[in-house]
């Protein structure tokens, strides 16, 4: 048996690495004029890097609150929850290199496949470790395999959009903002409900 805070605090610090790692190929752009129009100009050529960014935190950011929602009725867990964990980990580690492979060749369906591939096996794990430890689990008010499962699939769909549309396969990843928007949501609904009862 592991200690889960021990796991717990080697996600937080992989996390917070991966999450940082991930801003690191955005760079102030040089410009040569120094007047609105070129920098503009310039900050909207950030943008195929800027994207893949801001989905990479989007599903990062959706996985870290996934695994601080669950709780699990024990202090340890399993080997082999553990060892999923620790793949789902290393699917977050390697996930500021492909955002950056995507964000230089988005519009190679190679790089577009190496990413999709890299969160799809983030999400992959993740469903794994759910299912080995759904038992264990004491579901909060949301249930993380939706998260999971919408990683998934989104995944797999912007995979086969980009044999046909590299440069349109990244947008099927915005599925993935749909978790959020459906807990922030009945998160709204609960506090208007909450209030209205005092």
């Amino acid at each position: 048996m592991y200690p889960k805070a021990r796991l717990d605090a080697l996600t937080d610090g992989i996390f917070a690495v991966a999450m940082t790692l991930l801003v690191l190929e955005l760079r102030v752009p040089e410009q040569a004029s120094g007047d609105n129009a070129s920098l503009w100009q310039a900050l909207k050529e950030l943008w195929p890097k800027f994207f893949p960014y801001l989905l990479s935190f989007l599903v990062l950011g959706n996985s870290w609150l996934a695994k601080v929602r669950v709780r699990i009725a024990g202090e340890h867990v399993t080997r082999a929850y553990a060892v999923a964990w620790l793949a789902n980990l290393f699917s977050i580690t390697c996930v500021p290199f492909s955002t950056m492979l995507v964000g230089r060749y988005g519009d190679v369906p190679v790089a577009i496949w190496v990413y999709v591939a890299n969160l799809g096996l983030n999400g992959v794990t993740a469903l794994i470790m759910a299912l080995a430890m759904r038992d264990a689990h004491r579901q909060s008010e949301t249930d993380p395999l939706a998260g999971t499962l919408v990683l998934i699939i989104s995944s797999a769909l912007a995979a086969l959009v980009a044999f046909f549309a590299p440069r349109h396969a990244l947008w099927v990843m915005l599925l993935n903002a749909l978790p959020v928007f459906s807990r922030t949501a009945r998160v709204v609904r609960h506090g208007r409900s909450t209030a209205s009862i005092e």
